[in-house]
């Protein structure tokens, strides 16, 4: 019996497998639980498997291909469009592979085991600076109850804490200056792990040829926004060109054209978020550097001539599009993903 398509609908414990043959007639329809779906798919023939890209699918996706299989993921937003009225996993998974049979269907390229490590080592970056900040805030918030106000600056911050702490006579009690003083220490263990982290990103970073080059041949992107964009972008080959890949993250202007008439909105911000305002930020600054300079060379002239005609932030957005394309450019002409 020769497998047209398989889809799944993915949950932690509860897997449901929806298979049709050449004829589009269902041949599989089971709901499995974890041990037993992973037994099931081993002893598959080789099939084309569709899944929707949400959590854990990269794992299955590595699994399954080293079955033999040929896994395709799907944004989930595309697959909605087919799963119809009635919500469940059967209709899930049906609505999956029928999403990936339509000819214009687009797949999101599966990470590989060291993108998911470096995008992971990102996470945990975003989560400690969120820790960070918040610590920095509720201490300038009590602080600032008291009479004491704080910088915002983290290196000013930490000067000025020390000393505020070690002053007798600035009007804290002592129970607060006692709380103060903890959440300071959690603020430093905090501060510390970060550090940690970037390193090991930047151990990670100075071994990819990609990073390297980013760095060098790409204004307004350091170790940072490469590692995060190369972690990202998953397999380089399910995007055709540079434009494509500044859709997917949301940098191309909204459409919403009718009647032969053509009316581009603001940018769509699509995709991942974080990675988009890292790159936007690098362009923001390759910007500014740009319009400081006296002596332009042809990149500088052209981001100073469209700064003033345009503004400084459609100039910067324009930079942040250009650096994803030059970026998927390196990328390409690597030919792999390292």
């Amino acid at each position: 019996m020769e497998i047209k398509a398989i889809g799944i609908d993915l949950a932690k414990e509860s897997f449901q497998v929806y298979g049709i043959d050449a004829q589009n007639k269902v041949v599989i329809d089971k709901k499995l639980n974890r041990s037993n779906f992973k037994v099931f798919m081993s002893r598959r023939p080789i099939s084309r498997i569709y899944m929707e890209a949400c959590s854990g699918a990269h794992y299955w996706a590595r699994l399954f291909k080293s079955y033999g299989h040929e896994v395709k993921l799907i944004a989930p937003h595309r697959v909605k469009p087919f799963v119809g009225h009635q919500k469940n996993d059967r209709n899930d998974a049906r609505g999956i592979v029928e999403a990936g049979l339509r000819p214009e269907a687009r797949f999101v390229g599966a990470k590989s085991l060291w993108q998911q490590d470096l995008q992971s080592l990102h996470k945990v970056r975003d989560l400690k600076l969120k820790h960070q900040v918040a610590l920095i805030n509720q201490i300038r918030g009590l602080m600032s109850e008291y009479g004491v106000i704080l910088p915002k600056t983290h290196s000013k911050f930490k000067t000025l804490m020390v000393e505020t702490l070690e002053d007798g006579e600035n009007g804290l009690s002592p129970l607060i200056r006692d709380e103060c003083g903890r959440l300071f220490k959690d603020y430093l263990v905090v501060s510390d792990r970060i550090n940690e982290v970037e390193e090991k990103i930047k151990a990670i970073a100075k071994e990819s040829e990609f990073v390297k080059r980013a760095e060098r041949e790409v204004k307004g992107v350091g170790y940072l926004v490469a590692s995060r964009f190369l972690a990202s972008i998953g397999d380089v080959g399910a995007f055709r060109n540079g434009r494509e890949v500044s859709a997917w993250l949301g940098l191309v202007p909204r459409q919403h054209s009718t009647g032969g008439r053509t009316r581009l909105g603001r940018i769509s911000k699509h995709g991942d978020s974080e990675l988009r305002k890292f790159i936007v930020q690098g362009a923001r600054a390759a910007t500014i550097a740009a319009m400081r300079k006296k002596d332009f060379d042809w990149d500088h002239e052209k981001i100073h001539r469209l700064s003033e005609q345009k503004g400084f932030n459609v100039a910067s957005v324009a930079v942040a599009n250009r650096n994803v394309r030059r970026m998927f450019a390196i990328l390409n002409k690597l030919s792999v993903v390292q």
